[in-house]
C-alpha cells in the first residue's frame, strides 16, 4: 500500500499566532479539568480512604473458630456458670462491635479467600482436640499478615491444652518462640495470696500500651521477649510445669507447685508482645483470661485490649474513639468497683477467702462492673472494698465528688464494726442518716447516710460479700445463697441498675457453631 502524505495547507489558511496560543490555553485548561474529575472519582470510588489516607471503613476481625473453642457471641447472664464462656472473648467481641467492628467466627481451615477483606485474624487459645493448622493455612496467614493484615494471637500457661503443640509450625512460620512455663510472681505484684494470678506494671512505650499502667492475668504464660512490652516484676519466675508421660492426668490443665525452684528462670518476664511482620502486625498475650468477661474491666486490661486492636487494624492514628469516656456495654448499666491508688491488695480480683473476686464476677454477669481506680463518674454504684480507702485525702476526695452528683450510690464493704464516721474525713454535718429496705437483712447490718444531693452512701458490715461467703461464679447458685442474691439483685435494682432478663443478654452457647 503507497503511503498517503496529507499536503500542508497554504499560509492563507492557517491561524494567527494570538489564535493559536488561546486555542491551547483553552485545550489545555479542558485536560485538566477532566483529570481533576477523575482524580475526584477516583477518589469517591475508594470510600475506605479519606483525605489524610486513613481507613474510614468499619474494621473487620474474623475469630478463629476451627482450632479453637471461641464463642463470640455468649455473653455472661447469671445462670450461666460454664467456666470456658465465662472467660471466653464474647464480652471483648461485643465491646468491638460496639465500637463498630464487624466480627464473625471462621468455622473452617483458613485460606486466602477467607481472609479476602479481613483487618484482624483472632486465634484464641487453641487445643488439641481441635485440628492442627495445616501447612496451606499456614502460608494463607503468613501472606495475609505481610500484605498488611494484623493477627492477635492467645498463648497460655504450661502447654495446658498442648497448645504449644498445635501453634508449634505456625509460631515458627512467624519466628515466635513459644514457653511452657506458668508466670508466677510474690506481693504485691499477685492479686491475694497465690502466686499465680499476677498484675504487671512494667510496661513499655508502645501504641498497644499508651495509658496502660497495670494489666492482670489469672494463672497466664510467658511470651517471646523479643516482643515484649508488658513484663512481670524482678522477682517473678517461670514456673516449670510437672507433665506425666504422655501427658496422661486427671487435671484440668498441667501445673507446677508455684513455688521457685532453682532451675526455674527469674524474671521479669513478657507476658504480652507486639511486632511488625512485613507490612502487618503481631500482638501475643499469654493469658486468656485476661479478656475474658471477668478479667477484661480489671485494671488496664480492657484498654489494652481496645489499644492492641486498634493498632492491628491500622485505626490506632485515628481520633475517633476515647477510651476515657468508654461508655458502658450496650444493655447494661455501669458499676464501679473501686480499688484504691495505693499499693494495697486489689480486693475485687482476689480470690482468697478474704477476697471479693466471686461479688466482681457476678457484677459483671449483671451489668458492666469495672475493677479500677480510674474516675467513672457515669457509674450509677460504686463499690468500696473497706473504711480503708478513706485513710489516702485523694481517694476520699475523689468519693465525695461521685456522691455529689445525684441518684449516685457508694456501698463500703466491710466486716469491721468501727465507726465509719471516725475513719471517713467527709462533711457529715452535712448528711443525714436515713433508713434502707428491710429486704436488704439479708446483706447483713448496714449503716446508710443520704448527702443533700439525694445520693446514698451504704455500708454493710458482714462477711456476705467475701468470697467464703458469696458463691463462686462457675457453680449454680446454692439454695442457701439465694435469699442473698436475690437482696443484691434489688438492691442494685433500687440503684437504678437494671437487671437484664437471662434470655435478652444471652445465647445459648450451643447454638454457636463452632464445633
Amino acid at each position: 500500500m503507497a503511503l498517503r502524505i496529507t499536503p500542508r495547507p497554504p499560509a492563507s489558511q492557517t491561524i494567527s499566532p494570538l489564535l493559536a496560543f488561546a486555542v491551547g490555553f483553552v485545550r489545555l485548561f479542558v485536560l485538566a479539568t477532566i483529570a481533576l474529575a477523575s482524580l475526584e472519582c477516583s477518589q469517591a470510588e475508594t470510600p475506605s480512604e479519606n483525605a489524610n489516607n486513613k481507613p474510614t471503613d468499619a474494621p473487620k476481625l474474623l475469630a478463629d473458630a476451627y482450632h479453637a473453642h471461641t464463642w463470640i457471641d455468649t455473653l455472661p447472664s447469671s445462670s450461666l456458670t460454664n467456666y470456658h464462656l465465662l472467660h471466653g472473648p464474647a464480652r471483648a467481641i461485643s465491646l468491638l462491635r460496639q465500637q463498630g467492628w464487624e466480627c464473625t467466627a471462621q468455622l473452617g481451615p483458613w485460606t486466602d479467600e477467607s481472609l479476602r477483606g479481613i483487618d484482624v485474624v483472632y486465634i484464641n487459645l487453641v487445643s488439641a482436640d481441635r485440628p492442627p493448622f495445616g501447612q496451606k493455612e499456614i502460608e494463607s496467614l503468613d501472606r495475609f499478615v505481610k500484605q498488611g493484615g494484623g493477627l492477635f494471637l492467645i498463648v497460655d500457661h504450661s502447654n495446658c491444652y498442648f497448645h504449644n503443640h498445635v501453634l508449634g509450625n505456625l509460631a515458627d512460620r512467624f519466628e515466635i518462640t513459644l514457653h511452657s512455663e506458668t508466670l508466677c510472681d510474690r506481693p504485691p505484684h499477685t492479686v491475694g495470696s497465690g502466686n499465680g494470678w499476677v498484675v504487671l506494671s512494667d510496661v513499655r512505650p508502645h501504641a498497644i500500651t499508651a495509658g496502660v499502667q497495670r494489666f492482670v492475668m489469672m494463672t497466664g504464660g510467658i511470651v517471646d521477649s523479643k516482643m515484649g512490652l508488658v513484663y512481670s516484676s524482678p522477682e517473678s519466675w517461670g514456673d516449670a510445669a510437672d507433665i506425666p508421660a504422655y501427658g496422661e492426668s486427671n487435671g484440668p490443665g498441667f501445673y507446677g507447685d508455684f513455688q521457685k525452684q532453682p532451675l526455674e528462670p527469674l524474671g521479669p518476664h513478657a507476658a504480652v508482645g507486639a511486632k511488625e511482620w512485613g507490612e502487618g502486625r503481631i500482638v501475643v498475650v499469654a493469658d486468656q483470661n485476661a479478656f475474658g468477661a471477668f478479667a477484661l474491666n480489671f485494671l488496664d486490661n480492657r484498654r489494652l485490649w481496645l489499644s492492641a486492636m486498634r493498632w492491628l487494624a491500622k485505626r490506632d492514628r485515628r481520633q475517633d474513639f476515647n477510651q476515657e469516656t468508654d461508655g458502658a456495654l450496650q444493655g447494661l448499666h455501669l458499676v464501679w468497683c473501686r480499688e484504691s491508688r495505693d499499693n494495697t491488695a486489689l480486693r475485687f480480683a482476689d480470690g482468697g477467702d478474704r477476697g471479693l473476686y466471686h461479688l466482681f464476677a457476678w457484677l459483671n454477669k449483671v451489668s458492666d462492673a469495672r475493677g479500677t481506680e480510674r474516675n467513672l463518674r457515669d457509674a450509677k454504684v460504686m463499690f468500696v472494698p473497706d473504711e480503708q480507702v478513706f485513710l489516702s485525702e485523694e481517694d476520699s476526695r475523689e468519693i465525695l465528688q461521685f456522691i455529689e452528683q445525684p441518684n449516685r450510690t457508694v456501698v463500703v464493704l466491710n466486716s469491721n464494726p468501727t465507726s465509719l464516721e471516725q475513719v471517713a474525713a467527709l462533711p457529715w454535718s452535712t448528711w443525714r442518716t436515713t433508713n434502707l429496705s428491710s429486704s436488704y437483712q439479708e446483706l447483713g447490718p448496714f449503716l446508710a447516710w443520704e448527702h443533700p444531693s439525694g445520693s446514698k452512701l451504704v455500708w454493710f458490715q458482714s462477711d456476705l460479700c467475701l468470697n467464703s461467703q458469696f458463691p463462686a461464679p462457675e457453680i449454680p447458685v446454692p439454695p442457701k445463697s439465694q435469699g442473698l442474691i436475690d437482696a443484691w439483685h434489688q438492691f442494685l435494682t433500687e440503684c437504678g441498675v437494671a437487671i437484664p432478663r437471662d434470655e435478652l443478654k444471652s445465647a445459648s452457647w450451643l447454638d454457636e457453631l463452632d464445633r
